[in-house]
């Protein structure tokens, strides 16, 4: 099994209880073939529901985080790094944000959230709003803290709440 592979179950295992406030390890997995069949059935014009990106909800409270942001996990590449965004015309990054534009726009998701560890560093977010391509980069430490979950929070209510009541 690839480093990429437990890679995505420690951070889904990490965003789970971020996202549960410590009540539940499981509230998020790896997508079945890391967002292949999306892709594959939007080729024929069909939309497949919680399959684009990296991560899966498990559950409904879980889903609430994947209406706004949609996940792909790098794990290693050596050679490329969040610098390439200001150093590289293409390429690189560059690659990255292209893959999880294309999946926020598969699960019809406003950000698209690139989480990025190279070896013997920290991972690296990098969330952009698809919208207006602004963006915001940070540690993951940084990520997973109570004010960033209340925002989000929030997030949802301002776009999902009264659709979902």
């Amino acid at each position: 099994m690839g480093k990429g592979s437990q890679f995505e179950r420690t951070i889904s295992v990490q965003l789970s209880l971020w996202w549960s406030e410590g009540k539940e390890d499981s509230w998020f997995w790896r997508s079945v073939t890391s967002g292949a069949r999306a892709t594959q059935r939007a080729k024929q014009g069909k939309a497949t529901v919680n399959a684009a990106g990296d991560l899966a909800a498990q559950c409904v409270e879980g889903q609430r985080l994947l209406d706004l942001l949609t996940f792909e996990l790098k794990r290693g590449y050596k050679g490329i790094c969040i610098a390439d965004i200001w150093e590289k015309d293409k390429g690189g990054f560059h690659d990255f944000i292209e893959q999880a534009r294309k999946s926020a726009s598969l699960a019809g998701t406003r950000w698209a959230v690139i989480l990025h560890k190279r070896d013997r560093r920290e991972p690296v977010v990098y969330i952009e709003d698809t919208r207006d391509h602004s963006f915001t980069i940070m540690s993951w430490s940084d990520f997973l803290t109570p004010s960033n979950r209340d925002y989000w929070l929030r997030q949802w209510e301002e776009n999902f709440a009264e659709k979902n009541s």
